[in-house]
């Protein structure tokens, strides 16, 4: 016994034996031996250990079994001879000498992968008392190794499958109808792979590349026409590429190409060669893309790189066809500095890792059926450097390039440093999803707006720093929304756009849209509620919802820059491709706190850089140079620390003056235009306006002036004053203010109704001075001229203005559409100095309004040539509840026996000047009446408060 002893411990100190050897130590049990390991060798499974039969100075031979745990459902897979050398010890437990009890069992890893994960069972063969199971057996198992992808058999319809609990790598090329990953499927970051199928759907695990080992090979993943996929009964269509409930898909693409920047210099037509801004690390048989810096969206070319010079130099495969300018340019005013970011964005398109599409047909309905990815509900999207390309299926719902597709919270998921190129329809959408991240992306060449937020109940998304460029309209009869390609106001809201925000409560910041056949940045938010709930959340109404953020973004070569207005009403378009589909309308941003906006730039946009149609926002930071109109906005807006360009650095020939010509017509070209109001300006520099006029001729070769000037007007439904401070203007333009005669647009008021508050004197030369319209409605003693603007300047301390306006309300206007069609000259103090609210039979539409001055000794005579007042609304506005409006006499009233609600009947005209409210008098054949406003304008939540007050009136 005592030499047992010595021998076992001399077993248990080299790590041969544990205290459950005893058990395979008996005076029947003669075999003895252990399962050292079970290891992965290259591709090979190794099972080594020892094994004897006591006493017997031979080899023997073992089998191998593989099974469940206790000893169950175990299989033969094969067998070997312990003939190999070993150690002392060992010949010390065998109770031998010399010989060799050592195996390694080895089996091709292909033999194995469906015993992956199984218990190894090896039995020493005796030849004269049983065969025993050596040590260890049912402890150790196979390795879960991965399983190369061409081991697994197909079904019929050769259709490759990924099981549950099988990991397996691409090594080598797929064609396969349908790819189903239920299991893991590795890309191999070095190796170069061509993926084809018909579609690829993961409810396990797709990895290509890790964040800190990404490919630096190429995998290729193509779609093939001819296999629809659906789950959970919702139809996901042909080649799609879908991430279910339970799914994660991780690509890891090498990010040397992800980095866009700008042009360090001018790009000249004919040129081989750009610089550009940052060193990147672009390689030769890259493509590119180099932004239009002209007002011309087709001027953004792709190229490829033929030789890296340096990180910022590049030669190109053939000569650039236009000019891309490439210069930024510094300004400042006091200790405030602005950068103008003029340069031409550049983007790459090469990714190492490409999702596209194959055997698209040249003509018919597969033409535009480009490849889709979707990420449902339940699964997980991480993508950082792939490259998708001809994908999105035209006119056909939910088929996008990337997709997160009613996912709910995805908090964790991104798709960055990514390239969408030449898609049939879209860019990147998130649809009733939030807290997904899209940054650092390159969106070209798309159809239908770019990256795209569908239903308005996506909120806490990040997108930032993405470019996006070349954002037309969807093929004809391919439209899924009227916004893409219908129903847009020529300086408002313009389809197609490459940014669709539908819900403010969303990081937008540091992105950029170039040439867009519409809208750069279109913030289209509802005015009703969405209670399409995601996780819990209340219903929301995006028309009311609180700003995240949205600063720092750039809209170039765009009709209309940025937009706050325009969004689905509840009107069907009847759209044979979308059922769901509703007309686009006016839609007023009613935010619970006012928003402020810093850093925003907009260039090119060739009929307006800036329209707002809210209650009020903060501009601050802005920048603009070369609109049409540069701020085109409804209601209060506050522009601060701000600057414009009128003449901009930008080289501008026939075709860019042309185009200015057909924007502005005889509008004017202008930085702002007074139209709704009230703007309130500080700290603003227009820098570069005309110094002298500049005719050109438009399309139908009439001549336009598209000299810039500072600040114009058109009119609108403006019945406030605006306000100025700190304002500069370098050089001194040609005129300030243009309130020139012009050719009315829709408002016969237009050319009377504007005022501006200089509060300090930087806009008139004179402190706490109203500039007026130079009318002599407009105009009383000690009102000085400013005829080369059309304008005179009052005193504000005693110069006050209200705003009368009567609106039709009866039956027969609704139905005719003539609300605002009142006809009706109002006379002041009884002189000759008149203002017609609409000139007859001139089609003018809007607004039956006009200037009144408050608080004076004036008053005002409104012949309503013999209409009825009956069933109109008489409304009333200033911007102070203390100014009672002077007395409005209507006379030429087809009938006087009238009543006004809210309004006191008086009897004489002592009771009507001493009343403290609105009254009114019934005087023989006229009605005079007087206001006093009561209610707070809603459209207006910062400093200003404006009042109005309506009245309607029922005559007898």
């Amino acid at each position: 016994m005592q030499g047992n002893h010595v021998c076992l411990w001399r077993l248990v100190r080299a790590g041969l034996l544990f205290v459950t050897f005893f058990l395979s130590i008996s005076a029947k049990a003669v075999i003895a031996g252990y399962i050292d390991k079970v290891v992965t060798e290259g591709g090979n499974v190794a099972i080594n250990g020892w094994a004897c039969d006591k006493g017997l100075s031979k080899s023997i031979n073992v089998h191998v079994y593989l099974g469940d745990a206790n000893n169950k459902n175990k299989v033969f897979i094969g067998a070997a001879t312990a003939n190999q050398s070993n150690e002392k010890a060992v010949n010390d437990a065998c109770s031998t000498s010399g010989s060799k009890h050592r195996y390694k069992v080895l089996f091709s890893k292909k033999s194995l992968m469906n015993y992956r994960n199984k218990y190894v069972y090896v039995y020493g063969i005796s030849e004269k008392d049983p065969n025993l199971a050596l040590n260890k057996s049912g402890q150790l198992q196979i390795p879960n190794f991965w399983v190369a992808a061409s081991w697994i058999p197909r079904n019929s319809l050769n259709d490759l499958i990924i099981p549950k609990g099988m990991t397996a790598y691409i090594d080598t090329n797929i064609t396969a109808s349908l790819i189903d990953i239920q299991g893991t499927l590795i890309c191999q970051s070095d190796k170069t792979r061509t993926i084809k199928s018909k579609g690829i759907l993961i409810s396990g695990r797709l990895r290509c590349g890790e964040s800190s080992k990404r490919v630096t090979g190429k995998f290729t993943f193509t779609f093939m026409k001819g296999r629809s996929l659906s789950m959970m009964g919702h139809s996901m269509g042909e080649r799609t590429f879908a991430v279910t409930d339970g799914g994660k898909l991780e690509m890891f693409g090498a990010t040397g190409s992800s980095k866009w920047t700008r042009l360090s210099e001018t790009a000249n037509a004919g040129a081989k060669t750009i610089k550009l801004k940052d060193s990147v690390g672009w390689q030769a048989g890259d493509e590119i893309v180099i932004a239009s810096t002209s007002y011309d969206l087709n001027e953004t070319e792709k190229r490829k790189i033929s030789k890296r010079v340096s990180g910022t130099q590049f030669e190109l495969d053939k000569a650039l066809t236009y000019t891309h300018y490439g210069k930024n340019h510094n300004y400042s005013k006091g200790s405030t500095s602005w950068k103008l970011l003029s340069s031409a964005e550049v983007g790459n398109l090469t990714r190492k890792i490409v999702i596209t599409t194959a055997d698209l047909s040249s003509s018919g309905a597969d033409q535009y059926m480009g490849a889709h990815m979707m990420v449902m509900r339940g699964g997980k999207a991480y993508i950082d450097g792939a490259e998708f390309y001809k994908m999105g299926q035209a006119g056909e719902m939910a088929r996008y390039p990337f997709h997160w597709h009613l996912a709910k919270d995805v908090s964790g998921q991104y798709i960055k440093n990514s390239s969408i190129h030449d898609s049939f329809q879209r860019c990147i959408t998130v649809h009733g999803t939030t807290h997904s991240k899209v940054v650092n992306n390159v969106c070209y060449n798309h159809r239908g707006h770019g990256i795209f937020l569908e239903d308005g109940n996506e909120r806490f998304n990040t997108i930032k720093k993405n470019l996006v460029m070349l954002s037309r309209k969807p093929y004809p009869g391919r439209e899924l929304l009227e916004s893409d390609f219908r129903g847009g106001q020529s300086r408002r809201f313009q389809p197609t756009s490459g940014y669709w925000i539908a819900h403010p409560q969303n990081i937008i910041a540091e992105n950029v849209s170039v040439g867009s056949e519409g809208t750069g940045f279109w913030m289209s938010f509802e005015q009703n509620e969405i209670c399409d709930k995601i996780d819990g959340d209340a219903c929301v109404t995006p028309a009311k919802g609180k700003t995240q953020q949205f600063d720092y973004n750039i809209a170039k070569t765009n009709r209309v820059g940025m937009t706050w207005d325009g969004a689905r009403t509840t009107t069907p378009t009847g759209n044979p491709n979308n059922e769901d589909d509703m007309t686009i309308s006016s839609s007023q941003y009613n935010p619970p706190e006012i928003p402020t906006f810093v850093g925003n730039q907009a260039m090119h946009g060739s009929q307006s850089c800036f329209y707002t149609r809210s209650s009020t926002m903060n501009f601050d930071q802005t920048i603009t140079t070369d609109c049409g109109w540069h701020h085109f906005h409804a209601f209060n807006i506050r522009l601060n620390n701000s600057l414009m360009i009128g003449d901009s650095p930008f080289p501008r020939d026939s075709k860019a003056k042309r185009t200015i010509a057909n924007s502005v017509g005889s509008s004017g070209h202008y930085g702002i235009v007074l139209y709704d109001g009230p703007f309130e300006l500080n700290n603003v520099l227009f820098q570069n306006f005309s110094k002298s006029d500049q005719n050109y001729a438009d399309s139908k070769n009439v001549q336009r002036n598209i000299a810039s000037m500072p600040i114009g007007k058109i009119g609108g439904a403006n019945k406030y004053t605006n306000r100025t401070k700190k304002l500069k203007f370098s050089p001194e333009p040609k005129r300030r203010v243009d309130f020139r005669s012009q050719t009315k647009g829709n408002w016969a008021d237009w050319h009377v109704s504007q005022s501006i508050l200089d509060q300090d004197g930087t806009l008139t030369g004179v402190s706490n001075s109203m500039l007026v319209v130079k009318n002599g409605f407009n105009k009383i003693s000690g009102c000085t001229n400013k005829d080369s603007w059309n304008a005179v300047v009052c005193d504000a301390g005693s110069y006050k203005i209200g705003n009368l306006v009567i609106h039709d309300y009866s039956d027969v206007a609704k139905r005719e559409g003539t609300q605002n069609k009142l006809y009706f000259n109002t006379i002041r103090n009884g002189s000759q100095d008149s203002h017609p609210s609409i000139y007859p039979n001139a089609g003018y539409e809007l607004h039956s309004k006009v200037n009144l001055l408050v608080n004076t000794n004036q008053y005002y005579e409104v012949d309503l040539e013999g209409q009825n007042l009956n069933k109109k609304t008489i409304r009333y506005h200033t911007e102070r509840g203390s100014e009672k409006s002077n007395i409005i006499r209507f006379i030429n009233v087809a009938r006087t026996n009238c009543s006004f609600s809210g309004a006191r009947k008086v009897s004489n005209t002592t009771e009507l000047n001493n009343h403290n409210g609105s009254a009114y008098l019934i005087k023989g054949s006229e009605i005079w009446f007087r206001f006093l406003p009561s209610a707070v304008d809603g459209k207006f939540t910062g400093t200003i408060k404006p009042r109005s007050i309506s009245h309607d009136v029922n005559c007898t």
